[in-house]
């Protein structure tokens, strides 16, 4: 009815192609890779439609330890979406967490310190502390804490996100509890865990 190159069409591929890749479809990576590819030459690099067909990109890398190609994808959305859309922008703040964790997941702990840091800052002061992706960010910085070996500032940052997560989504919310039962494993065990999502 709308032809293949309409973005309604784009948007329902992009979802489809998700979905193989949660599925663990054999082409779920490579179908996801098209769609990025079409929106970006359809709709143009910088369209908020196609950073997300590349945020997802960058999600399936990291999820299958692609970590490499997740950074590299994640680096080029961050740089992206802050340029189009600012630094503290909820979707660039979605990047610049899995940008984070891709790093972490990589080892590169004091470069996922860095820009988790750095997007906390952000995230918490244009859209306060009981926001969710502060929290999430939160959370995440607070597992490579771990990752780092700084327990003691690991267990105060886990600590304040889940007195933010009961505040804003209650004691009882999957989140909250999730989050702190990541807490109390990765600070018992030292060992990283990532954020609630």
């Amino acid at each position: 009815m709308l032809g293949e190159r309409h973005p309604d069409t784009l948007v329902a591929e992009g979802n489809l192609a998700v979905a193989y890749v949660r599925a663990g479809h054999v082409d779920g990576l490579a179908t996801l890779d098209e769609e990025y590819r079409v929106r970006a030459l359809e709709l143009g690099p910088d369209d908020p439609r196609a950073l997300s067909a590349q945020e997802a990109l960058a999600t399936a890398h990291r999820l299958r330890e692609g970590t490499d190609e997740a950074i590299r994808l994640g680096e080029e959305v961050v740089a992206a979406r802050e340029r189009v859309l600012g630094t503290a922008h909820v979707d660039t703040l979605v990047s610049r967490l899995g940008l984070g964790l891709s790093c972490a997941q990589a080892r590169a702990v004091p470069q996922a310190l860095t820009i988790l840091s750095a997007a906390l800052e952000d995230a918490e002061a244009a859209h306060g502390p009981l926001h969710r992706h502060t929290i999430e960010l939160r959370a995440a910085l607070a597992c490579c804490r771990v990752l780092n070996g700084e327990l003691r500032v690991a267990a105060a940052e886990y600590d304040r996100a889940i007195v933010d997560a009961t505040e804003s989504l209650g004691a009882d919310h999957t989140d909250t509890v999730a989050l702190r039962e990541s807490a109390r494993s990765s600070t018992l065990r030292g060992e990283g865990v990532q954020a609630v999502s």
